[in-house]
């Protein structure tokens, strides 16, 4: 819950129905903050813990409905199923003694994606993958766990403001959640089994940010999140939404059948890599958009290089906007190659480096072009690196570990796309030798302890997954 959402206004209940003064489980209920057509928000803290909470609890009218009440269990087994820093976490739930439901949530001081891009038009290529990676990084364990968002826009996207001069993000609003498959991340949510029983005529999902297989109402998975952070990105990116139209049968008709402006077309100002990635997340089918893992791995790279160049370019609105400049410590400095871009999109390979002041990166290009023709078994015969004789730092050592934690799961992912492809392909046959030298590759990631060794290692994935088309 933001403070922005908190925002004291004239807001007036009824005292009998009032929750100030009540303890929940523990939470002390100090104040009424906000209310809104569905409920209310009240202010509260943990009896012995200087802990600030917000209580989300049903409007008495609510409280009667079927399918506003899936919706508030919905978002409490969602949200207790996931363990992440950018998920708002979920302290309690429970039922007040006149049937309504409540809900004891993180507090979150900061401000809705929505009010930054409504107060500054745009932002800047730098600011805008910055949040992306954040976005992508909580969506990544919510798939993971088998949970899709399916209501992600900027209103559910909480910056909260820290002591650095980037805000840290928080994904809200779990209420329309799902489990994407049953038996494979875990059972399906009890309000989607009610929900499965007695369907609902409600349109699920906000329809500017709606993927195209959700507005058909089929069943969807982590990747209708993607697309929706597609939009996002857009409108960040642009100052404008892909598709706006006030007639809804129409904007639904849009998504699904018409493909948007391109990005670069109207905002001219932006890398071509940039805008070439946000489109593709805005393709049609799911198939052909990449899991929020792949995403989130290919915005680090965008991040970083443009962190490099320093400069990060002008927003659709004209303001110039500088990358973080850090000095890098000499004998720690790698040197950049050059890398022909392969194709719509230039892939910047990312490299963590220890900086003499602290943990930072320093964006690098790797590597040269696979052949087109080679096969995906080709891109990863390359020997892994020799293990380092000179022994690392304590910093660097904490680095590396982030890193081959973060190729772990980046070659995961690469498996898991490369099966369902060949699955798709009817080649499902050829998974085995197709996937065994990026199993062999992934053993290296174990056994790694050099910062050279990142960098071979990442880039013998990028060879993987550009031969394999991924």
């Amino acid at each position: 819950m933001s403070a922005e959402e908190a925002a004291v206004s004239s807001v007036v209940v009824d005292a009998s129905l009032s929750l100030v003064g009540q303890n929940l489980r523990g939470f002390i209920v100090e104040s009424l903050v906000g209310a809104g057509g569905m409920g209310e928000v009240y202010l509260a803290r943990h009896e012995t813990l200087p802990k600030p909470a917000a209580v989300k609890v049903l409007k008495a009218d609510m409280a009667a409905d079927q399918e506003w009440k899936r919706r508030f269990v919905r978002e409490a087994e969602a949200v207790s199923s996931l363990n992440h820093p950018g998920i708002v976490q979920l302290y309690n739930f429970g039922t007040l003694d006149d049937g309504r439901q409540y809900l004891v949530m993180e507090f979150i001081d900061g401000q809705p994606l929505d009010a930054l891009i409504a107060r500054r038009g745009s932002l800047s290529p730098f600011e805008t993958l910055n949040i992306a990676e954040q976005v992508l990084d909580g969506l990544a364990e919510a798939h993971k766990a088998g949970v899709v968002h399916r209501d992600l826009k900027p209103a559910n996207v909480i910056l909260e403001a820290t002591r650095s001069t980037e805000p840290r993000v928080k994904l809200v609003d779990f209420g329309l959640a799902r489990r994407s498959r049953a038996g494979e991340s875990g059972p399906l949510l009890a309000a989607d089994v009610a929900a499965a029983e007695e369907k609902s005529s409600l349109l699920a999902g906000t329809p500017h940010y709606m993927a195209p297989e959700q507005a058909l109402g089929r069943a969807v998975d982590g990747r209708a999140d993607v697309y929706s952070l597609g939009v996002m990105l857009y409108e960040m990116l642009s100052g404008r939404l892909p598709f706006e139209d006030q007639n809804l049968v129409r904007l639904l008709d849009r998504q699904v059948r018409e493909a948007p402006v391109p990005l670069e077309k109207v905002a001219g100002h932006l890398p071509p890599d940039v805008a070439a990635f946000v489109d593709s997340l805005l393709v049609k089918s799911p198939e052909d958009r990449p899991s929020a893992e792949i995403a989130r791995h290919t915005v680090k790279r965008l991040c970083r290089g443009l962190a490099e160049e320093g400069v990060v370019g002008r927003t659709a609105h004209g303001a110039v906007h500088l990358a973080p400049t850090r000095k890098v410590a000499a004998p720690t400095t790698l040197a950049v190659r050059s890398r022909r871009a392969s194709g719509p999109r230039s892939w910047l390979v990312a490299i963590p480096v220890v900086l003499s002041l602290g943990g930072a990166w320093l964006a690098s290009n790797g590597g040269g072009d696979l052949p087109a023709e080679s096969p995906p078994h080709e891109a990863a015969r390359a020997e892994p690196p020799a293990a380092t004789a000179e022994r690392p730092s304590p910093a660097d050592e904490a680095v590396v570990r982030k890193c081959n934690k973060d190729l772990t799961a980046y070659s995961e992912q690469l498996e898991l796309d490369l099966r369902a492809r060949l699955d798709a392909e009817a080649r499902g046959g050829e998974a085995d030798r197709a996937l065994k030298p990026l199993r062999t590759l992934r053993q290296s990631f174990a056994t790694n302890r050099s910062l050279k060794g990142c960098q071979a290692l990442d880039e013998q994935l990028d060879r993987f997954g550009e031969a394999a088309g991924l």
